[in-house]
């Protein structure tokens, strides 16, 4: 007994107790094949009857490797990101790895430091939906050797492979159907241009006001983080201006939850005196209106939607060579859904 505990079990116990050398004992309990079945089975089998728990410190010191892959995530309550953690996490626990989870909750220092936490672990790849404003602590990972993926958002001369949805696409659906109800003053709030996503749905925006002869008004566009506190301040400005929207493309969930409190606060209805097109809808959010649209980017589980399918079929590159320069892959298109469908809070209608 050491401190009032039990003493651990070491590897020399399992060896004797299965009748093989340390080395042998070793090979079976990390995997290795180049050992027959009945000795496989006798280590196991002591293995199992002592208790033996392998230190996976130490085997990663060995090896170089941990079995851990860092996934970084801006936050939970958006659907589409809810599902990547739930694919990624069954897929690579498919592949023999465990997930770190590091929700920032769009804080940059809050990032940068689980950032530096998985640096520090060695994770065998990080997965990062990011702020965009860690990208030289990225570059030290990437530098590290470990793999990146950068998920749905990719900073400029953000290192990795890039997976990207198709936002520009998406925003220019949105708009067209605010149009096609008669809307002319639509107003757009969304991320930063520093990032992929921000400058594409905000070039999703722009196109589909070209297609109607129409050009984005300054007054009417508000661009800044991925934060609820944003979507609020962004839409009360835009309702207290001179000249308020008759529109909203709200080009981000976070902001969209702020948008919808700050609408209820100033007292304006959706969509009575206010379409509202946001590019995420979360199934939760139910609203009792007889004509709804949404531009789906979310994903549901148990209809294997293109996303899935295609993050699923992709092997983790974890441990193999590396390509000579990034890639960069699309994960889907976009969807305009129409009717009283019971997910999604995207109303688009013009009285």
């Amino acid at each position: 007994m050491i401190g009032g505990g039990p003493v651990a079990v070491t590897l020399d116990q399992v060896a004797d107790a299965a009748g093989v050398s340390k080395s042998t004992a070793s090979r079976v309990l990390s995997g290795s094949s180049r050992v027959s079945a009945q000795t496989r089975r006798a280590v196991q089998s002591a293995a199992e009857r002592l208790g033996y728990r392998p230190n996976r410190i130490a085997s990663g010191l060995r090896t170089r490797r941990s079995n851990l892959i860092g996934l970084v995530i801006t936050n939970l309550v958006n659907a589409s990101f809810h599902t990547i953690t739930e694919v990624l996490q069954q897929r690579l626990d498919e592949c023999g790895y465990q997930v770190l989870l590091c929700v920032t909750d769009s804080d940059p220092v809050r990032e940068r430091r689980y950032l530096d936490m998985l640096l520090d672990h060695r994770v065998d790849g990080l997965v990062i939906v990011g702020t965009g404003a860690n990208t030289e602590t990225v570059r030290q990972v990437s530098a590290a050797g470990i793999p990146v993926v950068n998920l749905m958002r990719s900073p400029d001369d953000a290192p990795g492979d890039s997976v990207m949805a198709g936002d520009r696409e998406g925003a220019e659906l949105a708009v067209r159907h605010l149009l096609d109800l008669g809307h002319r003053d639509i107003a757009f709030i969304g991320g930063p241009p520093t990032v992929d996503s921000g400058r594409d749905r905000y070039a999703g925006f722009a196109a589909a006001l070209a297609a109607a002869g129409l050009e984005p008004d300054p007054a009417l566009c508000e661009r800044g983080p991925y934060t609820m506190p944003f979507g609020a301040e962004a839409v009360t400005r835009l309702m207290a201006s001179d000249r308020p929207p008759t529109a909203l493309y709200s080009a981000n969930h976070e902001a969209t939850f702020g948008t919808l409190g700050a609408l209820v606060q100033l007292g304006i209805r959706v969509p009575e005196q206010l379409s509202l097109a946001p590019a995420d809808h979360r199934r939760r959010q139910r609203r009792p209106r007889p004509r709804r649209a949404r531009r789906r980017a979310t994903a549901a589980p148990h209809r294997q939607p293109p996303r899935q399918r295609r993050l699923r079929q992709r092997r983790p590159r974890v441990g193999g060579p590396r390509p000579p320069h990034p890639r960069r892959r699309p994960a889907g298109g976009a969807k305009l859904d129409r009717g009283s469908g019971p997910a999604g809070v995207m109303i688009c209608r013009r009285d």
